[in-house]
């Protein structure tokens, strides 16, 4: 009787191959369940990560008060701003999958290519093309809502705007649910060939080291959060007064994320060693400190501030104090969640 013995490393281990042949085509296996499930995991991450920060950028240019007579001029720039922010985010998605993917060795071969073509493409059925085109029709359906609606005709025009930007929206949502299957089903697929069934580069740094070498960045950058909220007034005399302190805080995080950006670019740098791997991580993190999406550091910190208000005078018009204990509370669940995210893409960039 003769038994199948098939050695099956797992997609991260830097094992060759080692299979002992059998009688049947099921000796040559492909990637263990497990290591599918991790790369189609974070495959999903990516497109979630994706698809939240498009969406978010589709809420600032969607939520405009109408004009009854002139457009608002912050729609024009805004839209402008989204479309030119949404392509650089379908290239950093793209990116961010090749770092995924690239560690299954023999990816490059027919697994990357595939990804690339679906997400970055220039067919018309790529994530990019599909995003650009419904892109520009919302832009067109948004630009319509902030025409004049003084006649029932123009307030017709602008009911159907509305209804086309939400049903924009929808399909918008599904592109981006086909592209994450398609990759997911190309994983599958590559999963399944032979050269699925060797295992990947060990990675160089785990994820507690990752952590490790950024954490003085950020413990750096805590630290000045920390003086600069200390030295807003809690006890403002005037709204406007309230406003400058507000307005002099958001100067100093943007400072200090800069500033965090630099150091993480040498920890990086020296970290990973190829400039090719440094300069990938460098973008993935440079968007997720100080990007425009609602879901970067400086973005999240900015809504913080944004959700404080000016506090109203007691009895005889004695200042009112600032609350300011649930807002560091909430600073300081931010920067830990920054900081995790960052050691993740160092992780994977030394994969």
């Amino acid at each position: 009787m003769r038994n199948l013995h098939v050695f099956r490393p797992t997609a991260f281990d830097s094992l060759e191959d080692r299979v002992v042949m059998a009688t049947s085509a099921g000796a040559i296996s492909g990637l263990a369940l497990s290591d599918v499930l991790l790369v189609q995991n974070e495959v999903s991450s990516a497109f979630g990560r994706f698809s939240g920060d498009i969406f978010n950028g589709l809420s600032s240019v969607t939520n405009f008060q109408d004009s009854p007579t002139t457009p608002n001029p912050l729609v024009g720039p805004s839209l402008s701003l989204l479309q030119t922010t949404s392509n650089e985010r379908v290239n950093l998605l793209a990116q961010e999958l090749s770092d995924v993917l690239s560690p299954l060795r023999r990816s490059g071969r027919a697994l990357v290519p595939a990804m690339l073509s679906i997400v970055g493409g220039s067919g018309p059925g790529s994530l990019a093309s599909t995003t650009a085109a419904t892109m520009s029709r919302l832009t067109q359906a948004v630009n319509a809502t902030q025409g004049p609606n003084t006649t029932p005709a123009q307030n017709a025009a602008i009911q159907q705007a509305n209804e086309d930007i939400q049903s924009l929206q929808t399909q918008l949502s599904t592109q981006i649910e086909s592209a994450r299957v398609a990759v997911n089903n190309q994983v599958r697929l590559f999963a399944s060939t032979p050269q699925g069934r060797t295992g990947g580069r060990r990675a160089r740094l785990d994820l507690s080291s990752a952590t490790s070498a950024i954490t003085p960045a950020y413990t750096t950058f805590q630290s000045g959060l920390n003086s600069a909220i200390a030295a807003v007034p809690t006890t403002p005399a005037t709204g406007t007064a309230f406003q400058n302190s507000m307005n002099t805080l958001r100067l100093q995080v943007l400072n200090l994320a800069n500033t965090l950006n630099s150091q993480l670019g040498t920890v990086i740098g020296s970290s990973l060693g190829s400039a090719g791997s440094s300069n990938r991580v460098n973008t993935y993190v440079r968007s997720e400190i100080n990007g425009l999406s609602a879901g970067s550091l400086l973005g999240d910190i900015n809504e913080q501030i944004d959700q404080l208000d000016f506090p109203p005078s007691t009895g005889m018009g004695t200042p009112g104090t600032l609350a300011l204990s649930s807002f560091n509370f909430a600073i300081s669940n931010i920067v830990a969640q920054s900081q995790r995210e960052t050691a993740g893409f160092l992780a994977v960039g030394a994969s």
